[in-house]
């Protein structure tokens, strides 16, 4: 009977430990988790920004031909170094030449076509003078016969006044000779009175018939001088004609020799063309610099643009790193930075930010930029692969550790608890320092409290989960991967 009770009492037991144990794990798996929390502060940080690259130069140059043409030599060699106006390559000019001999040779023609023309528009020119003297001759002696004119005009006016007196001295005479022949017929004078007035009746008769004729032979007078003035004048309208002919003989030859230079202007930018060409197909460096490498060999033809060799300006040769571009906004033009080369085995190359990129990258979401060097090592070559490391200046900035910070397809954010809940709150941030301190530069409040070092919560899905919280205790500055 004793027995039985231990047994039962033991079956008890083991169901109470059962029970126990069980609401012990079912307690510590339902228990909400504890997070570490701590608050946005002000530190002084002094970042660190890494970044991966290679070495570049600013001015790097492709010597090629802007003719077209074949190579007959090439001067330099990969590596080797060459001075500004240094003769790189020459291209054969054996066409080059013949152009040049055929843009002279009609130069040279049409210069002499033109001298000739010259001389010509001066025989055309002393032709027309002496056109223009003759006309004017003629014009000026055609005076003469013209005061003849109006002086024979005159004396046939004086004449026919002179025949008006002499009519009227005749009418008075044939009257006086009719009265004498009734006064002789009656007797009342005598005979030789009566021959008196018939002689008076003739005489004055024979000087009216003299005026006529001295009338006629003026008139005669007057029609032989217009017949001399209508000669000259159509003597004047020939000399006239024959010098307009002169004078567009003049124009024509002078439209002519103005074709004619614009040949020889034609003729002479041909030939200046050929022979910049011909220059052309002597390639030269328009820098100082070494050769980068050599594209092509004696024999090749080139078209304009073909390179022919790679130039690059040694003195320019700097560092281009891709820097994420969260980080955009963390250095500036300035800031000092380290380089470590991939040859070299040991030690930095000191440098500082001479040029930021405007513009990102949009699949890799990084901004190039351009770091130069201190002091240029020797042999260093192009392209080779290099770290830099940018260390902007110290700056008090407001912070939170940087193990808070959580990274989603929403973008970089952080988790607050608020009410014993987490709650996810995109933020804005800048510059990180090697001790693990983030720059916020927006998004959260005095006052929030943001968990640290999330560990698994980090996923998204935890939005809303109840958690229990405890200030962060160490002082320490926490450290981020490197």
């Amino acid at each position: 009977m004793k027995g039985g009770y231990t047994k039962s009492f033991l079956r008890v037991l083991l169901a109470v430990g059962f029970l126990a144990l069980a609401g012990g794990l079912l307690w510590f798996w339902l228990r909400p988790p504890q997070v570490t929390v701590t608050e946005i502060s002000e530190r002084r940080i002094t970042p660190s920004i890494q970044g991966i690259g290679t070495v570049e130069s600013k001015l790097v140059v492709n010597i090629a031909s802007k003719i077209p043409g074949r190579l007959v030599s090439i001067d330099v060699d990969q590596g080797d170094t060459v001075s500004n106006g240094q003769v790189l390559a020459t291209l054969e000019d054996s066409e080059l030449r013949a152009e040049m001999e055929r843009a002279e040779s009609t130069l040279q023609r049409s210069r002499s076509t033109a001298e000739v023309r010259r001389a010509e528009i001066q025989r055309a020119l002393s032709a027309a003078e002496v056109q223009r003297a003759s006309v004017q001759r003629i014009i000026t002696n055609r005076e003469v016969p013209r005061a003849s004119l109006r002086r024979a005009k005159s004396a046939v006016t004086s004449i026919d006044s002179t025949i008006s007196k002499l009519r009227t001295l005749r009418l008075q005479a044939q009257n006086n000779a009719n009265r004498w022949q009734k006064l002789y017929q009656s007797g009342d004078v005598s005979k030789m009175e009566l021959e008196e007035r018939l002689t008076q009746e003739k005489a004055a008769d024979d000087d009216v018939k003299n005026a006529e004729a001295q009338r006629n032979t003026a008139l005669e007078d007057v029609k032989n001088i217009e017949a001399q003035i209508n000669t000259v004048g159509e003597d004047v309208k020939q000399a006239q004609a024959q010098l307009k002919v002169a004078n567009d003989d003049v124009a024509t030859l002078r439209t002519g020799l103005k074709v004619i230079e614009q040949d020889i202007s034609v003729a002479e930018a041909a030939l200046a063309s050929a022979d910049a060409r011909k220059s052309e197909g002597v390639i030269v460096s328009q820098i100082s610099g070494y050769v980068v490498s050599r594209e092509l060999e004696p024999g090749a033809v080139v078209n304009p643009g073909t390179p022919i060799l790679k130039i690059a300006d040694p003195t320019t040769i700097w560092a281009t790193v891709f820097i994420d571009e969260s980080n955009s906004n963390s250095f500036e033009v300035g800031d000092l930075a380290e380089i470590t080369l991939r040859s070299m085995q040991t030690g930095n190359l000191q440098g500082k930010v001479t040029r930021i990129q405007r513009e990102s990258d949009r699949v890799t979401e990084q901004i190039a930029v351009d770091i130069s060097f201190e002091r240029i090592p020797e042999h260093i070559r192009l392209g080779e692969q290099l770290e830099a490391i940018i260390r902007p200046k110290t700056r008090t900035l407001k912070v939170i550790p940087a193990s808070a910070l959580i990274r989603s397809k929403e973008g970089i954010g952080v988790w607050l608890v608020i009410e014993n809940r987490l709650q996810f709150r995109k933020i804005q941030t800048g510059m990180v320092d090697a001790s693990g301190w983030a720059e916020v530069i927006s998004g959260l409040d005095s006052g929030d409290k943001v968990v640290v070092s999330p560990g698994k919560l980090s996923d998204l899905s935890n939005e809303g989960r109840r958690v229990s919280s405890a200030a962060e205790e160490s002082k320490e500055e926490p450290q981020v991967k490197q």
